[in-house]
């Protein structure tokens, strides 16, 4: 063990990243700041990995030990990665008992997991310190050894036990805390400043967006682009193509790798906007300086903490996020423009933004290892609890038609408080009606996400399997979401994709009929029914009349916040008697209605699925089913409508389940019948992470945009969670019809894998000649058409659009694909001599090569190949005879990688041997010449 001395000694430990050393650095520094005169000691336990020099340069010792990731699913490196966790937890044990601090704090990761479980056998006291508002599965498990754990964000989702848990933000760097104080200098340029932070984990997408539209930008604009040292290299060549046509253009961007601390204090301070993803850290250092932004989520990133943290903050009007087809280049140009050209708005969003800053978080967490340590802080720094300002959740103001707001709800009678909690699971439920009645229930607020799509399809499927009813309800009572023609194109994809209701609204001559015994079927048109309905729950004692303002709401949650209780509404208005209710009415006094929840026992249900599910009363706020506008909020119309629409089953997606309770209990206060509930497994990317519902390019619109059919859409959307349990994969509708049951779906998500897709649109393309061949047959001939046009020679014509057919997916790819992979093809200069490709020589060189001359002799060699291939047998040879010779030099890529480049100038292009048999031998030999005189 290291002898101690008398100095505090503090243990630090997270995964190694950037999102975990400068937090911990900024903490570390206040904590020192905080403690007596004496030096404290402060080691670092985890990882080697970015940033571990700037915790030395911070006078923080690194001990550094092995980590590995707790494998969810199997992978290759399951066993490797078992092994890094068994060693992490041994060295973590033996690194603990050797040091022995006073307290450890961890940033989470699973770098820290092993220091938290030993500090735990040692009974050293933890704090962990969670960044994003999706906690990792390593906090998850961290967070039963822990003392205390601090937030960035609410934990909404009731994940970590509430007296652990303070909100407290996330800790930022004090340079820049530094930088958000000082006035803002002069812009010499008087342009204004982006800046684009694309040198975090999975920022490349956003990088190459950025190129994509940089003459655009620089032509009204500085641009300020830090794009990591893996990214640098490939940035610099790309820029300078893209401006090639207008280099006077090039002083004004800045490309840069990564900005010292200084420098991107600098900038920061200087910025008009700013473009970034939407980890935690990112996030609270562009709130720190109080700068409007542009958000863009990695949708991949872990539980979609990304998203998450995303559409917290850009609820508070500090930023907007795009996401999916919205972060397309033209539309990130437009949106970037609108706010650069909007100086009121630009000025809301700084506001907004400094609100959300929590500047004293470093602080506050310094404060609370001192606390849970039991150490003595400086006379003169006395310790400040509970000083942080809470994040302030606040919606944007949204400009839209909606139906005239009623100031005043007629409660006609409301009986006093009893002080006691009303029995609602007492009340029986009615008999169940005969036959199948289903719904899908969209909200109209823009194109219809695949996840949405199944729910329909799946309550299609099982309505005509039962010869039950499957009747469209649009449910557009929050109007601050409503986007005008959603309901429209809610219709209209229905329609086309052949998902036929039988009640409900109907487009008609380009207008909207409802037919059907139980309408209207359009919420906004049922207001009073919901009103009534509340009143009725008012008049039993099972509903109350809530008074309090926003304001008196806002400081309720300071105060749960200050004294570290759950946060919720603290029940002031339910105690009222009936004088106070009625002496408020007559003063007209805006109010909500909530539903009295019970506060002891469960809730229990069944799930055709998932069997019996509970939920703890004590853990479900009195929530609003009538809001002061008096509209009701989902959950009262959702319950209302299914029970007066006779609903038989409630078929949805998962993220429903934990709202299921509140209806169970709705549906047991009005004594109804509930409804059969089904709740279908979560929809995944590829790597388990939740498939965003606001992701613009998996809608179905987008993908029969893009050429995919109907039939190929339905099909695959069927089996993202069901499956008929035999190796069959084509399903017509009628076959789905026939074979659907709820006992074929799974519990666990589904992958939305998007190559399968594409596998069965193929199918669907080569087995349905009738309708494919009324697009093929035009669209090759446009092709030919668009390649004459184009001034575009190629040898065998033929050969080319057979090659462009063989990466079709859809028809509306093929112009797509010539003007992206095929952009290579010959075009004719006005004297009848061929255009020579423009691209840097750097280019050229394959990434194992030590530098030009290596490059030249692979060029040479090229050259000699295939001149040697005889012209009569080039387009049957020149691929085997490429791959052989790429084979023989050991490392492919040395032969391969300079011929692709030398006959496509691109870095992504169909295969050299493809691109060779296309040019033909001349053609070909042209532009490896080319190559090799440009060296």
């Amino acid at each position: 063990m290291t002898a101690k001395t008398n100095n505090i000694r503090l243990l630090v430990t997270g995964g190694g990243t950037g999102g975990h050393i400068f937090p911990i650095i900024a903490v570390t520094t206040e904590f020192k700041k905080l403690i007596p005169v004496a030096e404290p000691e402060i080691y670092f336990l985890g990882p080697a990995n970015f940033g571990i020099d700037n915790l030395t340069q911070s006078g923080i010792k690194t001990v550094i030990i092995p980590a590995g990731k707790i494998p969810r699913y199997p992978t290759v490196a399951i066993f490797s990665e078992i092994l890094k966790i068994i060693a992490s937890l041994f060295l973590g044990a033996l690194q603990m008992w050797r040091l022995m601090p006073d307290i450890v704090f961890s940033k989470g990761g699973f770098g820290g997991f092993s220091s938290v479980f030993a500090a735990w056998l040692f009974r050293i006291p933890v704090i962990i310190h969670e960044s994003d508002a999706v906690p990792g599965l390593a906090n998850r498990l961290c967070a039963r050894f822990a003392k205390k754990i601090i937030l960035s964000f609410p934990d909404e989702n009731n994940i970590f036990p509430k007296n652990k848990t303070i909100l407290a933000g996330n800790p930022v760097r004090s340079e820049l805390l530094e930088a958000s104080t000082k006035t803002v200098s002069a812009n010499p340029s008087q342009r204004k400043i982006l800046v684009v932070l694309g040198g975090s984990q999975g920022s490349q997408e956003i990088n190459t967006t950025v190129l994509d539209i940089l003459p655009e930008l620089l032509h009204d604009m500085e641009v300020v682009h830090q794009c990591g040292e893996n990214n640098f290299r490939d940035l610099s060549f790309e820029s300078k193509i893209v401006l090639e046509k207008e280099p006077e253009l090039e002083k004004y961007y800045h490309l840069r790798p990564f900005l010292k601390i200084e420098d991107l204090a600098t900038v920061l301070e200087k910025a008009d906007l700013i473009i970034s993803r939407s980890g935690a850290g990112s996030i609270f250092e562009i709130a720190a300086m109080g700068k409007a932004s542009i958000l863009i989520p990695l949708e991949s990133s872990a539980g979609g903490h990304q998203l998450k943290n995303a559409e917290i903050y850009t609820k508070t009007g500090a930023g907007i996020m795009l996401i999916g087809a919205n972060a397309k280049s033209h539309l990130l140009y437009e949106n970037i423009m609108t706010l650069l050209n909007d100086p009121e708005r630009l000025k809301l969003m700084q506001e907004a933004a400094k609100k959300f800053a929590t500047p004293n978080a470093a602080k506050v967490i310094a404060e609370e290892i001192i606390d849970t340590a039991g150490i003595k802080m400086t006379a003169e720094i006395p310790i400040k609890k509970n000083k942080v300002e809470p994040v302030k959740i606040e919606k944007q103001p949204v400009i839209k038609k909606k139906p005239e707001k009623i100031k005043q709800i007629n409660i006609v009678k409301v009986k006093p408080e009893e002080h006691r909690q009303p029995e609602i699971q007492r009340f029986t439920a009615l008999p169940a009606s005969n036959g199948v009645r289903v719904r899908y229930a969209p909200s109209p607020t823009g194109m219809m996400h695949v996840g949405n799509f199944r729910t329909a399809l799946y309550n299609y499927l099982f309505a005509r399997k039962n010869n039950g009813v499957f009747y469209v309800r649009i449910e557009d009572t929050d109007q601050t979401r409503y986007v005008e023609g959603g309901m429209e194109s809610i219709l209209e994809t229905l329609q086309v994709m052949g998902i036929k209701h039988d009640e409900g609204p109907f487009l008609q001559n380009k207008g909207i009929v409802q037919s059907g015994d139980f309408g209207p079927y359009i919420q906004s048109q049922r207001i009073d029914l919901y009103r009534s309905h509340a009143n009725d729950l008012v008049t039993k004692g099972l509903a109350y009349l809530c008074f309090c303002t926003e304001e008196r709401l806002s400081k309720v949650r300071e105060e749960q916040k200050k004294n570290k209780v759950p946060t919720g509404y603290d029940r002031l208005c339910r105690s009222f008697s009936e004088t106070d209710v009625i002496r408020k009415q007559q003063e007209e006094t805006p109010f909500v209605i909530r539903f009295k929840m019970p506060d002891t026992g469960e809730t229990r249900f069944n799930d055709v699925i998932r069997g019996d599910i509970s939920f703890r009363n004590d853990l479900m706020d009195d929530y609003i089913l009538l809001k002061s506008d008096g509209f009701p909020t989902y959950h009262l119309a959702n319950i209302v409508d299914d029970h007066l629409m006779q609903t038989t089953h409630v078929i949805r997606g998962e993220e429903w389940l934990s709202s299921t309770p509140k209806h169970v209990l709705l549906y047991r206060a009005f004594a109804w019948q509930e409804p059969q509930f089904i709740h279908l497994p979560l929809l995944l990317n590829t790597d388990r992470s939740k498939l965003s519902k606001r992701q613009g390019d998996v809608t179905v619109e987008e993908y029969l945009r893009l050429g995919y059919f109907p039939e190929a859409i339905i099909n695959f959307v069927a089996l993202l969670g069901w499956n008929p349990g035999t190796e069959q994969e084509i399903f017509s509708l009628e076959d789905l019809v026939k074979e659907f049951s709820f006992e074929r779906i799974n519990k666990s998500g589904a992958v939305f894998d998007i190559a399968k897709l594409n596998w069965l649109n193929k199918y669907y393309i080569n087995n349905s000649d009738k309708r494919w061949s009324t697009v093929k047959d035009p669209l090759v001939e446009k092709i030919k058409k668009t390649l004459e046009l184009r001034n575009i020679v190629v040898k065998d014509t033929d050969l080319t659009v057979s090659a462009i057919e063989q990466r079709l997916t859809g028809p509306n790819e093929l112009i797509k694909i010539l003007d992206t992979e095929f952009i290579f093809l010959p075009q004719k200069n006005s004297d009848g001599s061929v255009k020579k490709l423009n691209y840097p020589k750097e280019l050229l060189i394959w990434k194992k090569m030590s530098d030009e001359e290596e490059l030249k002799i692979s060029l040479d060699e090229i050259f000699k190949i295939l001149s040697d291939i005889p012209e009569g047998v080039w387009a049957s040879q020149v691929e085997q005879i490429l791959l052989t010779e790429a084979a023989n030099k050991g490392d492919r890529g040395m032969l391969l990688w300079p011929l692709r480049v030398a006959l496509s100038g691109q870095k992504v292009s169909p295969g050299p041997a493809d691109i060779a048999k296309i040019l033909g031998k001349e053609e070909t030999l042209e532009r490896v010449k080319d190559a090799i005189d440009k060296i």
